[in-house]
């Protein structure tokens, strides 16, 4: 009786394990492949987007889901050491620029909007920029 008890107890670890929180922890080498795979998927989805229309608000469309993919496939991704504070950085630059674009899309007029946007969006660049730069990532979205 105990033996069951302990395998079932054992099963039920384990299940809770795996369907826990589905970060991936990985060294500073590993994560930045991984950002710059993301970053290639964002750009290839970007393109498609792209490709559908014309104008601004498929320009605007096209970041946005660049962004969107890149964060998608990061999110989730930790690292450890000194690379976890520019990982974290990089992740809060892009849901800025993110938040940014949304603020964007909703308004009535798109022009001004992104002037109002502008700042925020050029600071959060600059912050992810260097935050790359440290981690030792070059070909990564901005």
């Amino acid at each position: 009786m105990r033996r069951k008890a302990a395998a079932a107890l054992v099963v039920a670890l384990a299940l809770g394990a795996c369907g826990g929180s589905d970060v991936t922890t990985v060294g500073r080498a590993e994560a930045v492949r991984r950002l710059e795979a993301a970053c290639r998927a964002g750009t290839l989805e970007a393109q498609k987007v792209a490709r559908s229309g014309r104008g601004d608000k498929t320009a605007l469309e096209a970041i946005r889901t660049n962004f969107q993919t890149v964060m998608d496939k990061i999110d989730k991704l930790e690292t450890s050491g000194p690379a976890k504070a520019d990982l974290d950085a990089y992740k809060a630059a892009l849901r800025t620029r993110l938040d940014a674009l949304e603020r964007v899309a909703s308004e009535g007029s798109f022009r001004k909007a992104l002037a109002s946007e502008q700042p925020a969006m050029q600071a959060a660049g600059e912050r992810a920029l260097a935050a790359m730069k440290r981690l030792g990532a070059y070909h990564v979205c901005i």
